[in-house]
Protein backbone atom coordinates (compact mmCIF):
# COMPACT_ATOMS: atom_id res chain seq x y z
CA UNK A 1 0.00 0.00 0.00
CA UNK A 2 2.76 2.35 0.66
CA UNK A 3 3.55 1.90 -3.37
CA UNK A 4 0.32 2.71 -4.10
CA UNK A 5 0.72 5.77 -1.68
CA UNK A 6 3.72 7.13 -3.08
CA UNK A 7 2.54 6.63 -6.43
CA UNK A 8 5.06 3.91 -7.10
CA UNK A 9 4.40 1.01 -9.66
CA UNK A 10 3.58 -1.85 -7.43
CA UNK A 11 5.48 -5.64 -8.71
CA UNK A 12 2.51 -7.97 -9.36
CA UNK A 13 3.65 -11.54 -9.83
CA UNK A 14 1.79 -13.59 -12.70
CA UNK A 15 0.36 -16.32 -11.39
CA UNK A 16 -3.46 -18.01 -12.53
CA UNK A 17 -5.52 -17.19 -9.18
CA UNK A 18 -7.18 -20.12 -9.54
CA UNK A 19 -4.62 -22.36 -9.27
CA UNK A 20 -1.74 -20.29 -7.51
CA UNK A 21 1.06 -21.50 -10.62
CA UNK A 22 2.52 -19.12 -12.80
CA UNK A 23 0.35 -18.12 -16.08
CA UNK A 24 1.69 -20.42 -19.09
CA UNK A 25 0.45 -22.23 -21.96
CA UNK A 26 -0.77 -25.74 -20.64
CA UNK A 27 -0.90 -24.92 -17.13
CA UNK A 28 -4.58 -24.61 -17.06
CA UNK A 29 -7.28 -25.19 -19.52
CA UNK A 30 -9.50 -22.33 -19.36
CA UNK A 31 -6.77 -19.81 -19.15
CA UNK A 32 -5.70 -21.39 -22.38
CA UNK A 33 -8.88 -20.82 -23.92
CA UNK A 34 -9.44 -17.59 -23.00
CA UNK A 35 -5.53 -16.18 -24.50
CA UNK A 36 -6.75 -18.06 -27.31
CA UNK A 37 -10.25 -15.91 -27.68
CA UNK A 38 -8.38 -12.68 -27.13
CA UNK A 39 -5.47 -13.41 -29.43
CA UNK A 40 -8.13 -14.30 -31.98
CA UNK A 41 -10.21 -11.15 -31.23
CA UNK A 42 -6.93 -8.97 -31.55
CA UNK A 43 -6.51 -9.77 -34.58
CA UNK A 44 -10.36 -9.66 -35.55
CA UNK A 45 -9.80 -5.65 -34.85
CA UNK A 46 -6.73 -5.96 -36.81
CA UNK A 47 -4.40 -6.06 -33.29
CA UNK A 48 -5.16 -2.12 -32.95
CA UNK A 49 -5.28 -1.51 -29.42
CA UNK A 50 -2.61 -3.54 -28.74
CA UNK A 51 -0.07 -1.91 -26.10
CA UNK A 52 3.72 -3.10 -26.03
CA UNK A 53 2.70 -4.40 -22.08
CA UNK A 54 -0.41 -6.58 -23.61
CA UNK A 55 1.74 -7.79 -26.54
CA UNK A 56 4.19 -8.56 -24.50
CA UNK A 57 2.57 -10.65 -22.13
CA UNK A 58 0.72 -12.23 -24.65
CA UNK A 59 3.75 -13.52 -26.36
CA UNK A 60 5.25 -14.57 -22.68
CA UNK A 61 2.33 -17.18 -22.51
CA UNK A 62 2.49 -18.62 -25.65
CA UNK A 63 6.63 -18.52 -25.79
CA UNK A 64 6.75 -22.37 -24.88
CA UNK A 65 3.63 -23.45 -26.41
CA UNK A 66 3.64 -26.81 -28.16
CA UNK A 67 0.76 -28.30 -29.32
CA UNK A 68 2.31 -31.24 -30.58
CA UNK A 69 3.77 -32.26 -27.03
CA UNK A 70 2.30 -30.90 -24.49
CA UNK A 71 -1.20 -31.43 -25.35
CA UNK A 72 -2.95 -28.49 -23.52
CA UNK A 73 -6.01 -29.55 -21.24
CA UNK A 74 -8.13 -27.18 -23.92
CA UNK A 75 -6.99 -26.41 -27.14
CA UNK A 76 -9.52 -23.83 -28.46
CA UNK A 77 -9.27 -23.10 -32.38
CA UNK A 78 -5.06 -23.32 -32.06
CA UNK A 79 -4.49 -23.00 -36.22
CA UNK A 80 -6.61 -19.40 -35.65
CA UNK A 81 -4.70 -18.82 -32.79
CA UNK A 82 -1.39 -19.79 -34.15
CA UNK A 83 -1.63 -17.63 -37.13
CA UNK A 84 -3.42 -14.51 -35.17
CA UNK A 85 0.46 -14.91 -33.01
CA UNK A 86 2.36 -14.77 -36.02
CA UNK A 87 0.74 -11.46 -36.99
CA UNK A 88 1.12 -10.41 -33.35
CA UNK A 89 5.14 -10.82 -33.75
CA UNK A 90 4.65 -8.31 -36.31
CA UNK A 91 2.87 -5.81 -34.96
CA UNK A 92 4.25 -2.60 -34.04
CA UNK A 93 2.11 -1.60 -30.86
CA UNK A 94 0.73 1.67 -29.92
CA UNK A 95 1.69 3.45 -27.08
CA UNK A 96 -0.18 3.22 -24.12
CA UNK A 97 -0.79 7.13 -23.92
CA UNK A 98 -2.80 6.80 -27.32
CA UNK A 99 -5.67 4.78 -25.98
CA UNK A 100 -8.97 6.57 -25.84
CA UNK A 101 -10.38 5.81 -22.71
CA UNK A 102 -14.61 6.69 -22.00
CA UNK A 103 -13.84 8.11 -18.75
CA UNK A 104 -10.67 10.22 -17.59
CA UNK A 105 -8.41 10.52 -15.32
CA UNK A 106 -10.27 12.30 -12.10
CA UNK A 107 -12.86 9.19 -12.66
CA UNK A 108 -15.88 11.48 -13.93
CA UNK A 109 -17.73 10.12 -16.82
CA UNK A 110 -16.77 11.75 -20.08
CA UNK A 111 -19.98 12.76 -22.38
CA UNK A 112 -20.80 11.05 -25.39
CA UNK A 113 -21.09 13.36 -28.39
CA UNK A 114 -22.09 12.83 -32.02
CA UNK A 115 -26.00 11.82 -31.87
Amino acid sequence: MKKLGNKEKPELPDIDFDTGKPTVFGEYGLTDQTYSQMVIALDKDKFTNVTPSLKKSVLSFYSKADSTTDRPKVLYDWKKTNFALQKLKNKSPIPMDSLKFPIDTTGRVKPKTGR
